[in-house]
């Protein structure tokens, strides 16, 4: 590792003896259930939060992953750097994508790969492929263009240039070709707007078209508070959708009466939310 330090002994031990409890063994998930059933821990980046999510009643692990030193790729230096986990780039306490997927691996349970730079995106393929994880226990997730909310196009090109951010067509056909059967989920850079906005028709024109020419099985990732029955069914013949939600801008006081309410809508993937 060039920038970040390692998990200590005790720390590691600690989280794979949570693992491989025995106690656990009824969370884990099989191949071939659909992804409705999944209850998602949104994260385990760090070691408190992975050891949280082990014990909480979840069958999924979330983690977001950038490159150490966050700056593009660098052929030169990217042999001596690794992808970590961090949703923000000022974080440096969280695990690196080989601690969290030797620990993610040993429990059994579906894994999330949230993959916040692209830049990670070929590290991230050679390490998951060394674990010999069912592709079936993987979804790979990434933000591919602006939606509502969203950063400016100047911030975004920023991110693009010297940070290599943004997740592009020929990146999710790498990962779709090194996984075969595994889900890949897309979704949109957002940020909270007013009451009743949804996504654009070019929101959805552009989600279809890269789950078209990608292939495979297929989740978009909407946020919680843009979607209606029009979004869902429009989505629906080229993939799951799949819902999330940012507590800061939408939390459901009852969050089983917001799932039933979304199931009705047609939502057939991924539902995660939180509240405040």
């Amino acid at each position: 590792m060039f920038f970040h330090p390692k998990l200590d002994a005790a720390s590691r031990q600690r989280l794979m003896d949570e693992a491989t409890d025995p106690s656990n063994a009824g969370k884990a998930w099989r191949p071939g259930r659909p992804l409705a059933e999944a209850q998602n821990a949104h994260y385990s980046n760090k070691p408190g939060e992975m050891l949280a999510a082990l014990q909480g009643d979840f069958n999924f692990l979330e983690a977001d992953f950038r490159m150490e030193g966050l700056f593009r790729r660098l052929p030169v230096v990217d042999r001596w750097r690794e992808p970590v986990a961090a949703h923000d780039t000022f974080e440096s306490d969280g695990l690196t994508l080989g601690e969290w997927l030797e620990v993610g691996a040993a429990s059994e349970r579906g894994l999330k790969i949230d993959i916040k730079q692209a830049a990670a995106i070929p590290k991230i393929i050679a390490e998951v492929k060394k674990r010999n994880i069912h592709d079936q226990r993987l979804i790979f997730n990434a933000d591919i263009q602006q939606g509502p909310g969203g950063p400016s196009r100047f911030k975004l090109l920023n991110g693009r240039l010297f940070q290599d951010l943004t997740t592009d067509l020929g990146d999710l056909k790498r990962i779709r070709a090194a996984f075969p059967n595994a889900t890949i989920s897309i979704g949109a850079y957002t940020g909270k707007q007013p009451p009743g906005t949804t996504y654009a028709d070019k929101h959805l024109d552009r989600f279809t078209e890269i789950a078209d020419e990608v292939g495979g099985p297929f989740q978009f990732a909407l946020r919680a508070e843009f979607v209606d029955a029009a979004t869902v069914a429009r989505l629906k013949p080229h993939g799951q959708v799949a819902i999330w939600n940012d507590p800061s801008s939408f939390s459901p006081p009852d969050i089983d009466a917001e799932i039933r309410r979304l199931r009705a809508l047609g939502v057939d993937g991924m539902i995660d939310l939180r509240q405040a």
